[in-house]
């Protein structure tokens, strides 16, 4: 006698049925019986399991006139010698431990009598579309009455369960559903168990008219004979649960399928009998149907990375990187989609080879619900557009994370955390000091991996979230290297002249004007600097930013200190490395940092570095490359600008150390990290 039964039936599925007995053949346990059960195909399904079962001892063929998969089962059940029963439909297929692994769980649970596991969602074109988690439930006998969250394909049940509820209900308004109303009485007599792994292939077919109707008459079919029977049982809210649910996955399969009128109307129907449904997978998946099918740009499915960046058309350190790193994989082949607010009344939706930006309406006046409409609309977008992306990557702790977290736990789809900064004004005190920081705290356990630029950002993490090295990758940020060097007089002379900058001695600041980068400091100590270099000039390029910003404050303080014929404020500028290849001097006075990008770019232009020891900086500046000071102290600043324009080629061998240094730092290195990174999780 073998120790499973293996139940396979089949109605024209020529396309997919081959694979599915094949990944039986292939388990790791190899004593099972294939009973498979033709449902009166038209197609040549009932000739390609011959030819399989002719060379397959463990392959047992039968047919019956056109019944629907109840009677199917049953007849295989019937016919079944195994002490476990296993379900797996035609279009699914199974890994390869699937068998072992459920008996093991057998073996080490003697009370379990149903054992079910995860599975991998895959298109009709065999795409992955994420993880299915089906989860383990304390008052699992309720849950199921409100939602049939098992996959038949990963059920294994002891076959002396159907001598006490009986066999599949055979009714034909239940097909679709009959699995449901099984597992609704097996759930009232016997323990069922998760096995907590991904071992089906699940797939999942694109909803038609035909298969919404079908699905409305089998759940309410279901959902009517499961309370006649258990009415008595069942709480009121379990009830209301349980009919919302239902009404909300009649309303998802006909949104998909493009019937508004009933989507809508089943949507009613579920808010009416609980409202707590609006916040159901199902639900909102429903919506978004409805809101956003004809709104969104045509996009291919594939395997791209999603990234929610709040302000991603603004300027500054991160939107830098980002759009570095976006560049990078475009050029490796992988698509991008960015989810974005409109700060700056830019078209919602653009396409540009493989990056696709959209960006959600944005109003001042009304700060609280943009940001619930930014959270809401890209989860919507997220859960429509599920088979375009692999990996959902968030910049920063804030909105971005929440967006992410909340699709996992709605899709299964990986979830990257990227840090951006630390200390006082880092990330993780950021999030902190947020409203429900606490809360937003526990999101941290659902990323798959944070992406950390030095040892203090993940020193952060530890102080709020338990982290293993296997959820954390150090990848610092990467710039593009520059051929020239500003410590070359002649590449300096030609820039300054291009430029239409005449200056004897430059000293450029690149990053936002905002607290905590030293900018006031650097401009008290450009005071001093200015009546001993009366040719020097200080050009700061970059804007104040949406937050912190302290742009007005610098400029008063430059005029009133009579400042303004030798201190510029040239604003963001796109050609950067060509101010920093005029230089003399690159200055960054910051307090505290993630990993700079704007000193990235000045050792890749060999620029004479001035700047704070700060941790942050601590895996590219030394003594050998720099000019180190410590944060806060204008006195250090003055005179360390004050030696190097006492005599600048003294100190240009700084610039070429940086140069070698910072080759470490390609982007195009940091690209392939962040691709490995994707593989592992995908």
């Amino acid at each position: 006698m073998p120790i499973f039964s293996v139940i396979i039936p089949v109605f024209n599925n020529a396309k997919y049925v081959s694979k599915a007995i094949e990944s039986v053949l292939c388990q790791t346990l190899h004593d099972f019986e294939i009973l498979v059960i033709d449902d009166g195909s038209t197609d040549n399904s009932f000739e390609i399991i011959s030819q399989i079962a002719f060379k397959s001892k463990e392959v047992k063929l039968f047919k019956q006139n056109h019944k629907e998969r109840a009677a199917a089962r049953n007849l295989g059940i019937s016919n079944s010698s195994g002490e476990y029963i296993a379900f797996l439909d035609s279009d699914d297929s199974w890994f390869p431990q699937k068998l072992e692994y459920d008996l093991d769980v057998f073996k080490k649970c003697p009370e379990a009598s149903v054992v079910y596991s995860d599975a991998q969602v895959v298109t009709e074109v065999g795409r992955n579309a994420g993880i299915r988690h089906s989860g383990c439930y304390k008052r699992l006998k309720d849950k199921i009455l409100c939602n049939n969250f098992l996959i038949t394909s990963s059920v294994s049940i002891k076959k002396s369960c159907f001598n006490e509820v009986g066999f599949f209900n055979e009714d034909v308004n239940l097909s679709g559903s009959e699995d449901w109303e099984m597992w609704v009485r097996l759930s009232q007599r016997f323990n069922f168990v998760h096995n907590n792994k991904v071992l089906v292939k699940y797939r999942q077919h694109e909803s038609t008219s035909i298969i919404a109707d079908s699905i409305e008459r089998s759940m309410l079919t279901a959902a009517k004979l499961m309370f006649s029977e258990f009415n008595e049982k069942a709480s009121e809210r379990i009830i209301k649960a349980s009919y919302a649910n239902t009404y909300c996955t009649i309303a998802l399969n006909y949104s998909i399928a493009g019937n508004r009128t009933k989507a809508l109307d089943y949507l009613k129907k579920s808010f009416i009998f609980a409202k707590g449904s609006i916040f159901d997978y199902k639900f909102i998946y429903s919506l978004a149907n409805l809101l956003m099918r004809k709104r969104s740009l045509l996009l291919s499915p594939g395997d791209g990375i999603v990234m929610p960046i709040p302000n991603f058309d603004g300027s500054g350190g991160l939107q830098n990187q980002a759009k570095l790193l976006i560049q990078e994989l475009e050029r490796n082949g992988l698509r991008v989609f960015v989810l974005t607010r409109n700060y700056f009344n830019l078209s919602s939706q653009e396409k540009k080879n493989n990056l696709f930006i959209r960006r959600y309406s944005y109003l001042k006046s009304h700060k609280i619900l943009s940001s619930l409409y930014y959270l809401v609309a890209s989860l919507f977008w997220l859960i429509f557009n599920n088979d375009k992306y692999k990996i959902v990557q968030c910049f920063q702790l804030t909105s971005s994370l929440n967006i992410g977290v909340l699709n996992k736990l709605f899709t299964g789809k990986p979830v990257v955390a990227r840090l951006s900064s630390t200390g006082e004004k880092g990330d993780v005190c950021e999030m902190a000091n947020l409203t429900l920081g606490n809360i937003r705290k526990h999101l941290l356990k659902h990323v798959d991996r944070f992406v950390v630029l030095n040892d203090e950002m993940k020193n952060d993490l530890s102080s709020v979230s338990v982290l293993s090295a296997k959820k954390t990758n150090f990848i610092p940020n990467g710039v593009f290297l520059q051929e020239r060097s500003a410590f070359d007089n002649e590449t300096r002379e030609y820039y300054k002249k291009s430029l239409g900058l005449p200056y004897r001695y430059i000293v450029t600041y690149v990053g936002r004007l905002t607290k905590g980068k030293g900018l006031m400091d650097l401009i008290l100590s450009w005071e001093k600097i200015i009546s001993i270099h009366p040719g020097a000039h200080l050009i700061l390029l970059g804007n104040g930013g949406l937050y912190n910003n302290i742009e007005n404050e610098l400029k008063d303080l430059t005029k009133s200190l009579g400042l303004e014929d030798s201190v510029y404020f040239y604003g963001e500028v796109s050609n950067v490395s060509d101010y920093l290849l005029a230089s003399d001097v690159f200055v960054l006075p910051s307090l505290s940092e993630g990993m700079s990008n704007a000193l990235l770019e000045a050792m890749s232009c060999g620029n004479i570095i001035v700047s704070t020891k700060i941790p942050a900086h601590d895996s590219l500046l030394n003594p050998n490359n720099s000019l180190l000071i410590p944060p806060g102290d204008k006195e250090e600043l003055f005179n360390s600008l004050n030696r190097v324009l006492n005599n600048p080629s003294e100190y240009y061998g700084l610039g070429k150390e940086a140069k070698k240094k910072v080759g470490f730092y390609s982007m195009k290195h940091i690209a392939d990290r962040y691709i490995k990174m994707y593989q592992e999780l995908a």
